[in-house]
């Protein structure tokens, strides 16, 4: 799946796409262009006229041929596109699903789910399906804006191989599809209103309902924050499949922006940026009988002539005609009034009825029968529109992109040879018209001669069957990259997305052996590279993490019992406002005090550790001696009072363990627990009493909380210690996206107290900007360590990595994400890097990657001290 850039809105660069701005009437020319020109006409005039009045509005020539003079748009304004000709047109991006692994009952319901979209009795719509072959031009450009400590050696070493890698992925040949859908305004049962704020209402709605009805199809219609500027982008990329490579929009509205302010300080003319300038081609040529010349490729098309189209097709009969990376496909549909086409078929029904009857007659019983066939095809369609079915014009467009005109005849030649003689589909060549199908083509809804040509009737009940986003894809440039897929694919989710999460939570499943330590490190690494913060909780084998830890400067920390390191169980930390429209509705947040959630914590740290749990009165009385101990050190409810100063730019001194130790009384009833307290004051985890001296600013850190150093016994409470500060501070910034990696993570849930924190965190963090990542080998252990809560915590984890399982453990999961026998034997016979990725109840089979400095890095091959 590939997500749009979240780039500022283009209103950031200036005013010039402010609202109502008007783009000049006749297209202009690139600035060298009208340098070349004009600039010495203006010259020369100006010297003899030896005018001195003010001439930044003289009109001027324009060259003619400009690519700017295809780019019909007036404005981009309430998520709109308004052409010259005053239509009004908007653009929804659609992610697919994995249709054909869907049962034919679903299958038939996504059916007719998608064709209620045309109900609406759109004038004109388009769906357009983009090929290209993968690049990590987006990818790339995200990870060196958003990486941290890129001037620190090991940081830029990682970036630069992890930005070698991507290169080196993409020409593999790997494919990007996107899916577009983009439709006109066509007013109230065919009135149009004049008022733009009307037509930007009826359009919200009529996008609402299409998206509603994509969703009942199981696709996710990406929104973003500036609908104006996904348009532009969308344009941009169409237009400029080759420099887009290697020149943003945004880079070209700085570069243009330049030119224009160079421009008028030679001419004195004042040239204003209009979204023609923006998204124009750098080059457009019709000067062939057989191509287009576009943005430096060469573009032919072949169309799916009318009269051979196949009587009967299933839903998702379109995959059949993916011809791979460079070459698009169209659907574009026009809507036929009912009242035209009605007549136009009972003319023609009674005409056939004629011809059937007089063919009967004669005695011509082969042709009569054909035409008896076709007389019943056109009842049908009337029995149709007389129940409300409307009848569409569509037609099927292929464009192919090559470097070359002769790769490009190469192609166009396979291709057309595979639909004649496989298909049985007779080619459209765009032989003299390759300027009416690049205008036919282009996002803004033109129909011409071709369409007359081309246009096969449909019913808006049969639109069904046109449905065509079946293949799923997950290639964010946002994410992280896990590997590829099957078809070559490049896979890059962004557990972070909420067009497609409903939460960015993750599970990974795999026995031992099968690659978990391995992909938890590929993960968070390349997470960290595109600007997540990454926390680590390891409660076996720890010391692994050491060399991933070293390579992005990250920290690791040895929680253990003599370690030099410490983390002070008792330090209070801010927190950010939780941002409640991304957490369930059912889940309760309590504004309550920091100083209540710390001792609640602290005595819930105590009863883990305890042979039986404390009695509700030593519960009580504790409680009232950590009150006590906390406003002696200025720290009451009010969380304000954890401030050092009144910026609140650092935090007061705070208690440590032997702090609370010494406000138990000597008394028989708190025996037990001061016992435990000596063992983290005296004893061996002495190294746990004191302030933290752990920089938990960094982006990386991990946590070794080594079960064979420090004992079943005591490890449910070092794990607490490392949750409970790591999840503060990922709580105490909503700037930040966090990702927390919980290894093994039943080993301190055995506590059902404990169980049900990990519980709430997992429902919470993402409304703190957080994911949670849980890992394991030992699913029965998982799912009964976690008591009550262990099914609860599978269903929410929204993207789920299933390693190499042995038999007990695919058992028990195949039911929750529905695998089917045949995924369920592959999984048992996965080799080390092989992963089906479940998603949204979709499954992809992929392999995982990693670089040769990951590969060196976390290979498991040497014991690091």
């Amino acid at each position: 799946m590939k997500k749009p850039s979240t780039n500022p809105s283009l209103s950031q660069f200036g005013d010039t796409f402010r609202n109502g701005s008007e783009v000049l009437s006749k297209s202009t020319a690139t600035v060298k262009k009208l340098i070349a020109n004009n600039l010495k006409h203006h010259l020369l005039e100006n010297d003899s006229k030896n005018n001195h009045t003010n001439k930044n509005h003289q009109s001027f020539s324009f060259y003619e041929g400009a690519s700017q003079d295809f780019i019909p748009i007036k404005n981009i304004q309430d998520e709109m596109i308004i052409t010259k000709d005053g239509r009004y047109l908007s653009v929804i991006e659609i992610l697919p699903i994995n249709f054909f692994q869907k049962s034919k009952d679903r299958k038939a319901s996504i059916a007719r789910s998608f064709s209620e979209i045309f109900q609406n009795k759109y004038v004109r719509w388009q769906l357009k399906i983009l090929r290209d072959s993968g690049d990590s031009f987006e990818t790339i450009n995200n990870i060196k804006k958003n990486c941290p400590k890129q001037i620190n050696p090991s940081v830029k070493d990682s970036l630069n191989n992890y930005c070698m890698y991507l290169h080196q992925l993409a020409a593999k040949g790997s494919i990007v599809e996107r899916f577009f859908f983009i439709w006109e305004y066509s007013g109230l049962d065919g009135v149009k209103s004049r008022e733009e704020n009307e037509i930007a209402q009826a359009m919200r709605i009529e996008k609402a309902s299409i998206i509603q009805s994509l969703h009942d199809c199981g696709n996710v219609c990406l929104s973003h924050k500036d609908e104006n500027l996904f348009i532009s982008e969308f344009l941009y990329m169409y237009f400029n499949r080759n420099t887009r490579k290697k020149e943003s929009i945004y880079e070209r509205y700085s570069r243009i922006s330049e030119d224009f302010r160079k421009f008028k300080l030679m001419t004195g003319i004042e040239k204003e940026l209009t979204y023609s300038d923006l998204i124009a081609p750098k080059g457009l040529y019709f000067i062939n009988k057989n191509y287009v010349m576009e943005d430096g490729l060469y573009y032919g098309y072949i169309g799916f002539s009318s009269n051979s189209w196949p009587t009967g097709v299933y839903t998702g009969w379109l995959n059949r005609f993916n011809y791979g990376a460079d070459v698009d496909m169209d659907i574009i549909g026009k809507f036929v009034p009912p009242n035209i086409s009605m007549a136009l078929l009972t003319q023609y029904q009674n005409a056939t009825h004629a011809d059937v009857s007089a063919l009967y007659r004669k005695g011509r019983t082969e042709k009569a029968d054909l035409k008896l066939a076709k007389y019943q095809n056109v009842k049908d369609v009337i029995d149709n529109m007389n129940a409300g079915a409307d009848i569409y014009d569509v037609c099927i467009i292929l464009t192919v992109r090559a470097t070359s005109p002769n790769e490009l005849h190469s192609h166009i030649r396979e291709i057309c040879h595979d639909l004649k003689r496989k298909c049985h589909i007779q080619p459209d060549s765009c032989y003299l018209c390759c300027e009416d199908y690049f205008r036919l083509c282009m996002p803004f809804l033109y129909t011409s001669p071709t369409f007359s040509r081309l246009k096969h009737n449909v019913l808006s009940t049969k639109l069904g069957c046109f449905y065509p986003f079946t293949s799923l894809t997950i290639n964010d440039p946002n994410g992280f990259v896990l590997g590829v897929t099957e078809a070559n694919q490049t896979l890059s989710p962004d557990n972070f997305n909420t067009n497609y999460y409903v939460n960015a939570n993750m599970l990974i499943l795999g026995t031992s052996g099968a690659g978990k330590t391995y992909t938890e490190e590929l993960i968070g690494h390349r997470a960290f590279l595109n600007g997540k913060r990454c926390f680590y909780i390891i409660p076996k084998k720890g010391y692994q993490y050491k060399r991933g830890c070293s390579i992005v400067d990250g920290l690791y920390v040895q929680l253990v019992p003599g370690s030099k390191h410490c983390i002070n169980l008792m330090e209070i930390r801010p927190e950010g406002k939780i941002d409640l429209s991304q957490i369930d509705d059912d889940t309760i947040v309590l504004n309550e005090s920091l100083l209540a959630k710390k001792i609640t914590n602290i005595l819930l740290w105590i009863n883990v550790q305890l042979d039986t749990p404390m009695t509700s009165s030593v519960y009580a009385q504790l409680n009232k001696i950590l009150i006590s101990l906390y406003a002696s050190f200025g720290i009451t409810d009010n969380n304000d009072s954890i401030f050092a100063d009144v910026n609140k730019t650092s935090l007061k001194k705070m208690p440590i363990l032997s702090d609370f130790y010494a406000a138990i009384p000597n008394e028989s009833l708190y025996e037990n627990i001061k016992l435990v307290l000596d063992t983290w004051i005296s004893g061996s985890c002495k190294n746990m009493n004191g302030q933290t001296n752990v920089d938990l600013n960094n982006p990386y850190i991990v946590f070794d909380c080594d079960e064979d150093i420090i004992g079943d016994r005591l490890l449910p409470a070092f794990l607490l210690i490392a949750f409970e500060m790591v999840y503060s501070v990922v709580k105490s910034s909503t700037t930040t996206r966090d990702i927390i990696f919980l290894d093994e993570v039943w080993k301190m849930m055995t506590n059902l107290e404990c169980a049900k924190l990990v519980y709430n965190m997992i429902k919470i963090i993402r409304g703190y900007l957080g994911s949670a990542i849980l890992a394991t080998q030992e699913m029965n252990d998982f799912l009964r360590g976690m008591q009550e809560y262990g099914e609860s915590v599978l269903n929410n984890t929204a993207l789920v990595i299933l390693l190499r399982m042995n038999e007990n453990d695919l058992n028990r999961v195949a039911g929750t994400y529905k695998l089917s026998s045949d995924e369920c034997e592959k999984i048992l016979k996965f080799r080390h890097g092989d992963a089906l990725v479940v998603s949204n109840g979709d499954k992809i089979k992929a392999h995982i990657i990693p670089s040769k400095r990951e590969n060196d890095a976390f290979k498991d091959d040497t014991v690091v001290a």
